[in-house]
């Protein structure tokens, strides 16, 4: 008969402490009440002002570059230019700001080089587990073909 292990006030592993449990409530109270009175997500919020200061760096840009874009205007004012800068810098910090809520962040693969010649490659990527065997056979760092299939699957269950 297999116990399971309990911490030292009884709760069991992977369930949640009570602070957590209040503080989880408080977060769904807190949601549930931004839906109630309508307001925006920050996300809706961020691409407004995405949107906003664009049109403020186009409204800029047209009083101080030529309709063609490759000169500054003869009569240009200086506080023109540096509300076209002011209008610019906020368009990207805006813009940075989405762009991890827009677009998916691919992260990387590394191979690591510690490993020595002939040392099967472990499904964790560490020596010392599991050899990972594909269509048959261990992988090791010194079979270049085997590792080009390996990263190839990977990759393709990820795409």
């Amino acid at each position: 008969m297999a116990r399971t292990k309990t911490r030292p006030k009884g709760r069991t592993p992977g369930s949640l402490n009570k602070r957590t449990t209040q503080r989880l409530i408080e977060v769904g109270k807190q949601v549930a009440e931004v839906k109630k009175l309508g307001q925006k997500k920050a996300t809706e919020v961020l691409n407004e002002l995405v949107q906003t200061s664009r049109g403020m760096v186009g409204l800029y840009q047209r009083k101080v570059v030529t309709a063609d874009g490759s000169a500054i205007r003869d009569d240009v004012k200086q506080e023109d230019v540096d509300n076209f800068w002011e209008a610019l810098s906020l368009a990207i910090v805006a813009a940075k700001s989405l762009a991890p809520y827009q677009d998916p962040q691919i992260s990387r693969i590394d191979i690591s080089t510690t490993m020595t010649p002939g040392m099967p490659i472990t499904g964790a990527g560490e020596a010392g587990g599991a050899p990972k065997v594909i269509e048959g056979k261990v992988i090791t760092i010194d079979d270049p073909v085997a590792l080009g299939r390996f990263y190839a699957r990977a990759v393709n269950k990820v795409a």
